[in-house]
């Protein structure tokens, strides 16, 4: 591995930890605990617990995406850049108006997907989801950073490789795919969270929660591939300030 790569798999750790920290500003769901667990440790060790998982799989995330990205034409141009010293100014106007423009996209339809649903989501499901909104900064450090070294820089970049050698081809479809499947696999991983928070799951609430954030998904993703991890994250980022900023006027 070169020192470029070491470079930018360290970088984006350090980023993707800044995110998983943040999760201590948030309460811990304790509802649904086991009464033995809440016995045995207090809500502050529950919430360093908690961040234990997520970091493991910011490692792994980090550690493939490094060895693979660029044997599949991916990558953080804007980041490889000032890593090498060199002018990241070319980079930047595309990756940011594609950026904004996507996210602002992905907001919208997230926005929409919950008004679709939400006459037919357990009134449980919608106290909840007021009761454990996100606040910004883990909006924006845990959503728009870290879940997207996760998710496209580990899983889709894993994903596209895997597909590429199994196929021996790389056109677009295998991009398509891992667009698809990686945002599809990282809405479902949200499913056991909910379980533990509400003690079980209905078809529409099932149906939301794959609908809503594989829809953004696929636009981080997209962008991810065409443009670079960097546009990826201001998408994410958009996204979330449009859903924050709806919020507000509603």
């Amino acid at each position: 591995m070169n020192n470029l790569k070491i470079k930018l798999g360290f970088t984006l750790f350090i980023i993707g930890m800044a995110g998983i920290f943040s999760l201590l500003t948030m309460p811990v769901a304790t509802e649904n605990l086991p009464p033995e667990i809440l016995k045995e440790f207090s809500e502050e060790a529950l919430k360093w617990l908690s961040l234990v998982n997520p970091a493991v799989m910011l490692l792994l995330a980090v550690i493939s995406g490094t060895l693979l990205y660029d044997k599949v034409n991916l990558g953080a141009p804007i980041l490889e850049s000032v890593l090498k010293g060199e002018s990241a100014g070319n980079y930047i106007p595309d990756r940011l108006k594609s950026g904004l423009s996507g996210g602002i996209l992905a907001g919208i339809l997230m926005l929409i997907t919950e008004q679709l649903f939400r006459p037919h989501m357990p009134q449980e499901f919608i106290e909840l989801g007021a009761n454990l909104q996100l606040n910004p900064l883990v909006r924006f450090l845990y959503g728009g950073l870290t879940e997207e070294i996760l998710v496209r820089f580990g899983l889709m970049t894993v994903l596209v490789w895997a597909l590429s050698k199994m196929s021996k081809s790389r056109g677009a479809a295998i991009y398509l795919t891992a667009i698809f499947i990686s945002s599809v696999l990282f809405a479902a991983l949200h499913l056991p969270a909910v379980i533990m928070a509400t003690g079980g799951l209905s078809t529409s609430m099932v149906l939301y929660i794959l609908a809503g954030n594989t829809a953004g998904g696929v636009i981080f993703g997209w962008l991810y591939w065409r443009q670079g991890l960097e546009a990826a994250f201001i998408a994410h980022l958009m996204a979330h300030m449009v859903i924050l900023l709806a919020g507000l006027l509603y």
